[in-house]
């Protein structure tokens, strides 16, 4: 390798191969756990952010809080997180740029926190529970600590007494699945929406109040976890959160406090500062979680030089184990080729390495947790990405009438040619559209010509990134 190359930034997806490389020149009697760490740690980049840097301590905290609720003891987890030390230590002598990494400071600081910090007091069992009450209801003398619970639920697990304090000329303010629940209770008669008698408490006093009305709630159902109604709602909210494939650093910049009926979380020692707009998108998915789990379309990507009989073994081997089965679609073209004077049909896949499935979003994490190493799910907004019903059907549909002549390809990945009509996404010219006009190679890549509004005596704009402009549908 040339050491032009070697000094170029280092992708995820090519450390993986080197230490792949590596653990096959492993002694024999060692491959084997080497192999389980490295399929583990395949597993947790498979569902974990896009711009998540390896090495690097969000990623390494990330990964032991993955541990932990992959069910591994802390043994098994420190062995493991060795093995990826040395395999990256050893791929820093053949790639100079890579940083440093923060295994050392992370291993520190776990093992000064065991055997405390490899414990939790609330499950994914105990999420699965809490997610079947909230959905059966209850009846109508509980109404009003429920309403309160599934408000603060549907808000990032915001304290109670903000709850509690909410006043009719807010409700506007929330989102349509939270109004649903805040307008049975608005009163021309009371300026605050839930009847509390606020006016005549003090915040103390109405903290304690609204708290020990959804304990009492949540203690009926088998729910309180001997710990506070507030703490129960964070540690729930956040558990919630990392089943929706939420990182557990960003699921802790939402709550109120830290949950301390989750103490593996504390292995998480790097503030994160969500964007308003991702904050908001966070917790309206987590709010769906609690109102319905549907089953829903997601994409996945075969990673590179997997085929899709392939994936489909892991995916079988994942069932065989107990994942429920997910609906797949990955369409074909049918090819034709004259050989020979004979006329032979073969199918060629539409998007060769993209897959759709449907399933629950709380299900998707253990199931990568069991293809990871073929398959990567796509993410947006800090959560998997959701394929809408509608869109979905309308490329089921568009699917069906391809003919040879339409070219199908990841976003951003066919080149722009000619007369193609686009909008400008990026640069100066952002959301005007255009055409292309002509298009020359050279040593800085390829330069694109692009008429603006369209009047041959209008400006042009050269440009080398065709991923600032995408053709128009």
């Amino acid at each position: 390798m040339s050491q032009s190359a070697n000094t170029q930034p280092v992708t995820s997806t090519q450390l993986l191969d080197f230490f792949r490389s590596a653990v096959e020149s492993r002694a024999e009697r060692s491959r084997p756990n080497y192999l389980k760490a490295l399929r583990c740690f395949s597993a947790f980049l498979a569902s974990a952010p896009d711009n998540l840097v390896v090495g690097s301590r969000l990623c390494l905290e990330q990964w032991l809080v993955y541990m932990f609720f992959d069910g591994l003891s802390s043994k098994t987890a420190i062995h493991y997180f060795d093995i990826i030390s040395a395999l990256y230590s050893r791929a820093r002598t053949e790639y100079p740029a890579l940083p440093a990494g923060d295994f050392q400071q992370v291993k520190a600081r776990l093992l000064s926190l065991l055997p405390d910090v490899w414990s939790a007091r609330i499950s994914l069992a105990d999420l699965n529970r809490f997610s079947a009450f909230i959905k059966r209801g209850v009846p109508a003398k509980d109404r009003l600590p429920f309403a309160l619970m599934l408000v603060s639920l549907l808000n990032g697990a915001c304290p109670l007494s903000e709850v509690a304090g909410i006043r009719k000329e807010d409700v506007p303010s929330f989102d349509k699945a939270t109004r649903e629940w805040l307008e049975p209770f608005v009163s021309t008669s009371r300026k605050y929406v839930f009847p509390l008698s606020q006016s005549r408490l003090t915040p103390r006093q109405l903290s304690q109040e609204v708290g020990e009305k959804v304990q009492a709630l949540l203690a009926s159902r088998l729910l309180a976890f001997g710990s506070d109604a507030e703490s129960v709602l964070i540690a729930v909210w956040v558990l919630a959160a990392l089943s929706c494939g939420v990182a557990p650093h960003a699921a802790l910049a939402v709550v109120p406090r830290f949950p301390a009926l989750l103490p593996v979380l504390s292995l998480c020692s790097e503030d994160v500062e969500l964007p308003a707009d991702l904050r908001r998108s966070i917790v309206r998915t987590v709010g769906r979680f609690f109102l319905s789990n549907p089953l829903r379309w997601f994409a996945m990507k075969m990673r590179l030089g997997v085929r899709f009989p392939r994936l489909e073994k892991a995916l079988a081997d994942a069932v065989g184990e107990g994942m429920p089965k997910p609906e797949i679609f990955y369409p074909y073209e049918e090819i034709s080729d004259r050989i020979g004077g004979r006329l032979l049909f073969r199918k060629k896949p539409v998007i060769g390495d993209i897959v759709f499935f449907r399933y629950r979003i709380s299900d998707i994490p253990a199931l990568f947790r069991h293809i990871g190493s073929v398959a990567w799910c796509y993410r947006s907004a800090g959560s998997y990405a959701v394929i809408s019903d509608s869109s979905m059907a309308l490329f089921r549909l568009t699917v069906e009438s391809f003919t040879p002549e339409v070219e199908v390809a990841p976003a951003g990945s066919l080149p722009l040619l000619p007369d193609t009509q686009v909008v400008v996404i990026g640069g100066p010219f952002l959301g005007l559209s255009g055409e292309v006009i002509d298009l020359s190679h050279g040593k800085k890549g390829t330069v694109y010509r692009l008429r603006i509004f369209g009047d041959a005596n209008d400006i042009e704009w050269r440009f080398t990134d065709p991923s600032l402009v995408r053709p128009l549908l």
